[in-house]
């Protein structure tokens, strides 16, 4: 039996960047549901072009103006495809040319219906229709938020019953000098990268692991060993959550609770890439004279929480090709 190939929900997909969007996906392979504001816009000939790719197309035509036609399209996707989309581009947007002076409240009200309400609509149903998989729960939310974290576990614990493994992830930083991070820019940062880890990492203890035989917890940090520059404020959170990892290590060692971080080095991710570094001349100063991909990260993980890593605890696993060993790192 032939695997479905993926279906994307594409609004705005048929005109501008919209097509352009549609139009490289449905290179990649991927069917497409396309939305438009008028039944005009579908073009037969665009269709048509993207059929001869061997995908399927699908139009969908309404005003997201109306929320409940906003609310309803990941519904009308599935209906129409005969399955969820697994990709959503908000695409589709209004703008004029009105200066302040002119811009009307009615004007003003329907840009963001559109532009703002819509998408968070979409986004909300489309994560939901994610959460209706086999084996998956889509949770959007601030981590940082305690009641965030608590309403997280209970839904996975309402859902499957256990948690095996907690694989904490999020986090995030800007760059600055240490002598302009402010009080809350200090304060932001280490909330998401040690406070949230920490009461979701202690929830999941509580709730399931202690009680229950044990389970994994990987926490992804910076290198431990290392400074970098413009990252004081994630440096001292994620080094606290090291020191963290290792200490829970020999509290929660005879429960069979094992922890381990994991140290990415230069990752080819968007934030890296954000960051205004030459990766080229990153890439250089590594021993295997390249940065990592996303995907080795994620091996990794994925072998620190199966049962061939069940003996590795209370330690930081780095992946950075070599870097940490180097006095260029």
């Amino acid at each position: 039996m032939t695997k479905a190939r993926p279906l994307a929900l594409v609004t705005g997909g048929w005109r501008r960047i919209g097509a352009a969007i549609a139009r490289k996906l449905a290179v990649e392979g991927w069917d497409l549901a396309l939305h438009a504001h008028h039944v005009g816009t579908c073009d037969p000939a665009f269709a048509a072009e993207l059929r001869d790719l061997g995908v399927e197309v699908h139009k969908l035509v309404g005003d997201l103006d109306d929320p409940d036609f906003a609310a309803g399209l990941v519904s009308a996707a599935k209906a129409a495809a005969g399955r969820a989309p697994t990709l959503l581009v908000n695409c589709a947007s209004v703008f004029h040319d009105d200066t302040i002076a002119t811009l009307t409240a009615d004007a003003l009200a329907h840009h963001f219906r559109v532009n703002l309400f819509a998408p968070l609509l979409l986004t909300r149903a489309f994560a939901d229709a994610l959460g209706d998989g086999e084996g998956c729960v889509v949770h959007p939310g601030d981590i940082r938020e305690p009641e965030v974290s608590d309403a997280l576990v209970e839904r996975c614990l309402s859902e499957f019953g256990r948690i095996d493994c907690l694989v904490n992830n999020a986090g995030g930083q800007f760059v600055a000098p240490a002598e302009d991070i402010t009080a809350n820019g200090w304060r932001a940062v280490r909330r998401l990268n040690l406070d949230a880890p920490w009461h979701l990492t202690q929830l999941v203890a509580k709730r399931w692991m202690i009680e229950n035989g044990g389970g994994r917890v990987i926490s992804v940090v910076l290198c431990p060993r290392r400074g970098i520059e413009g990252m004081a404020h994630s440096s001292a959170a994620r080094a606290g959550m090291t020191a963290l990892t290792n200490t829970l290590s020999l509290e929660w060692g005879k429960y069979g609770i094992g922890l381990v971080c994991v140290a990415p080095g230069w990752i080819d991710t968007e934030g890296v890439r954000g960051y205004g570094e030459d990766l080229h001349e990153v890439a250089d100063r590594v021993p295997m004279k390249r940065i990592g991909t996303a995907e080795e990260v994620g091996e990794v993980i994925a072998f620190l929480a199966s049962p061939g890593a069940a003996y590795i605890s209370g330690t930081t696993i780095v992946v950075d090709g070599g870097l940490e060993n180097t006095v260029a790192g």
